[in-house]
């Protein structure tokens, strides 16, 4: 029996491209192709199931592993056209969800990718070497492409980053972009150089990926110029919610914004009239808003925002559907 390596080598690179994006743009893709679209659940999982990359990785390969060769290059081609250029960096009119850069030593690729797993549940993406390039892939390029287009890195500084030089090379590029840095430090191990003037983070011994990761998310979450690419991931987040504590995190830190977009405005309001782990009758608000229906809330709040002018019309059909009363005055 031949067997098409090549073609096996495709739609493994492909998965693997696809796998890094977030659902809602996998979806559009799949569907632009006329390939039967991902169900949520497969990708977020549910209260009692939180996919793992490989889960994810496996789902997507599934669907992609009978294309013919030209299919997958066609797919392929849209793919980096879309999410490769940093002239299309943006997919849609607004601000895009958040991207770091993961500069780190070959030892340490299997917590820091564990890390990327868990911010990519938030819809955060930590380009991670390791896992974002194929053996064959232009790697040197693809390292390039992220350093010029992420709004943040992240330092892992274990004992010998100051001796590779891609680890100096990658700090320096970011330096030099001035995009914030956020410096992990562990077994206290100290920054260096230009890197030592910024505020960095001891990592207690015992600290879990998802630890880390909530504590990049907190980060991200107080600085300024990430601000709203950071308020991007936690709409789509929102918007691919398959549970109503997960609805209620990513509205923990949405709740005290007042300048959403267009985009972030539009993808909140689909959420709270599409996705029935957002929109649920008995699903009541935590914080300040303590034991108000959610979509009440949740639509109020939106009619202050700076999107708001622009999503007139879809507020309005999605305030009519939830059988919410919007100020008068909106």
């Amino acid at each position: 029996m031949a067997i098409d390596v090549e073609q096996m080598k495709m739609v493994r690179n492909l998965s693997h491209e696809l796998t890094s994006l977030p659902l809602a743009d996998v979806n559009l893709l799949l569907h632009s192709a006329g390939i039967t679209e991902i169900d949520p659940y497969a990708w977020y999982g549910d209260i009692n199931w939180d996919p793992t990359a490989d889960d994810r990785l496996g789902t997507v390969t599934t669907l992609i592993r009978d294309l013919s060769r030209s299919e997958l290059i066609g797919l392929s081609a849209a793919v980096h056209e879309l999410f490769s250029s940093p002239a299309l960096a943006t997919p849609h009119d607004g601000s895009p969800a958040l991207r770091l850069f993961a500069s780190h030593l070959t030892a340490q690729r299997g917590l820091v990718g564990q890390v990327s797993d868990h911010l990519a549940r938030w819809n955060v993406d930590l380009f991670v070497a390791h896992s974002h390039i194929e053996p064959d892939a232009e790697w040197h390029a693809a390292i390039e492409a992220s350093l010029r287009t992420v709004h943040a890195g992240v330092v892992f500084l274990h004992h010998g980053f100051n001796e590779s030089k891609w680890c100096d090379q990658e700090v320096g590029w970011l330096l030099g972009r001035g995009v914030p840095l956020r410096t992990l430090m562990f077994n206290h191990e100290n920054p260096y150089g230009p890197l030592g003037k910024l505020q960095a983070m001891e990592i207690p011994d015992g600290w879990t990926a998802s630890k880390i990761g909530d504590s990049l998310l907190d980060w991200a979450a107080q600085r300024s110029e990430l601000k709203s690419s950071f308020a991007s991931s936690m709409a789509l987040s929102l918007a691919g919610s398959r549970s109503f504590d997960r609805t209620n995190a990513v509205w923990a830190r949405l709740d005290d914004y007042t300048d959403l977009d267009g985009a972030q405005v539009a993808t909140i309001a689909s959420a709270l009239r599409d996705n029935d782990q957002v929109f649920g009758p008995e699903f009541r608000v935590n914080g300040p808003d303590y034991g108000k229906w959610f979509p009440e809330v949740v639509l109020r709040k939106l009619l202050s925002q700076p999107g708001y002018a622009v999503n007139r019309e879809l507020l309005e059909e999605v305030a009519a559907v939830r059988g919410v009363e919007l100020a008068s005055n909106a």
